[in-house]
């Protein structure tokens, strides 16, 4: 049997764009980027899973990468691209009936934007990255996905019936004739620039679920394009539209720390071991166990007050690894710290008070022997005299 051959494919996408006055293709490449960001995010997500489920720690039930509300305002079944489609075949429609439709429709939505100032022909929308400000002048003459009329008047004296009857159906859409109603109407909705970058973006993400996708984040360290400049600012903007931000943040929801056992261990032995300098007993020989009986006991007063889910563990036990939360490994960290703080200051009191005494020792020999050569001098005068 032939075997499979397996191929390598790379997607350029645009950056998400947001100017003072974004168009109708800032529209389409936002919209891009926010379904990427959606598989993006997914797939950090999966990575962790997949992490904690290598390792034996269930969280799967815990946690669920939701749509977001802006999809659900840009392809809903009330949302912008389906209002755009319809506006561009009702007779009579404009950019401002268009702008008016959107807010009175999605009233409710959280993330269009509502400017009482702005102008009837504008209209905001909250994205991941930044809030971007849309002029909807030329929406709709951008949408409508015409033909030449010369070229519709050639093609309707074709003989062919199928060619034909299709160029009837774009002549009476570009006219906003009543006389294809029902599923040809919706062919009409269909046939718009962004119905059809809708589908295209459909067929695109199918595709690229059947892939084992990669990433790769282009960063511009500053704008003088000079080597060894590093403009912290731009940096920390381009992370936040590359939604890099959004998707440690949802990897950090959990475990955010981990420690090899062994590790785990030697670190927090001073937390462990008793007066006698003795490590508990075990109860078993999984070493899983042993470790999981240390950490409950040490971190039994801590309490979980960072968890955005219904888990309220401070640490969970895998195979190999320990994963604590920031929170309470900074809680051992605390109590390691004053620990150890307590053992040195200790150790610095032995040291000083066996220095001071040493000196005081050494002070005291020399002062004696100055006082028994004084008197011995003394005592020596006196003798000499009698």
């Amino acid at each position: 049997a032939r075997k499979a051959v397996g191929s390598v494919n790379l997607l350029d996408i645009f950056g998400f764009e947001a100017y003072e006055k974004c168009q109708f293709e800032q529209l389409c490449i936002n919209y891009a980027n926010e379904k990427i960001q959606v598989k993006y995010t997914i797939d950090n997500f999966k990575t962790v899973l997949d992490e904690f489920k290598a390792d034996g720690v269930d969280i799967g039930s815990l946690y669920k990468v939701h749509k977001p509300e802006v999809l659900f305002l840009l392809e809903g079944k009330i949302g912008l691209i389906n209002i755009l489609n319809e506006e561009c075949i009702r007779p009579g429609a404009t950019a401002a009936s268009f702008v008016f439709r959107l807010k009175q429709i999605n009233a409710n939505s959280p993330c269009l934007i509502r400017n009482k100032l702005a102008l009837k022909c504008e209209f905001g929308i909250k994205h991941f990255a930044a809030d971007c400000t849309y002029s909807a002048i030329d929406f709709l003459t951008r949408n409508k996905d015409t033909i030449n009329d010369d070229l519709v008047k050639c093609v309707l004296k074709s003989t062919n019936v199928i060619v034909s009857t299709q160029c009837k159906k774009l002549q009476a859409g570009s006219k906003g004739l009543k006389m294809f109603t029902g599923q040809q109407r919706g062919w009409l909705v269909g046939s718009t620039v962004l119905g059809k970058f809708q589908r295209q973006l459909k067929i695109l993400m199918n595709t690229v679920e059947k892939t084992s996708t990669r990433y790769i984040r282009c960063l511009k360290p500053n704008k003088a394009m000079q080597p060894r400049i590093t403009n912290q600012k731009m940096l920390l903007e381009q992370l936040k539209s590359a939604g890099l931000v959004q998707a440690l943040s949802i990897s950090r929801l959990f475990f955010q720390k981990k420690l090899d056992f062994v590790t785990s261990i030697n670190r927090f032995r001073c937390l462990i071991i008793d007066k006698k300098g003795q490590m508990p007993p075990r109860l078993n020989d999984d070493d899983r166990d042993y470790v999981k009986q240390i950490f409950a006991k040490l971190l039994s007063e801590f309490v979980v007050t960072d968890s955005t889910t219904s888990d309220v563990r401070s640490f969970a036990c895998g195979h190999k690894k320990i994963y604590f939360r920031e929170e309470s490994l900074g809680y051992l960290e605390v109590e390691r710290r004053k620990l150890r703080t307590s053992a040195s200051i200790k150790v610095q009191n032995f040291y000083w008070t066996s220095l001071i005494r040493r000196r005081y020792v050494s002070f005291r020999k020399a002062i004696i022997f100055v006082q028994a050569s004084s008197r011995r001098r003394q005592m020596m005068v006196l003798y000499k005299k009698k």
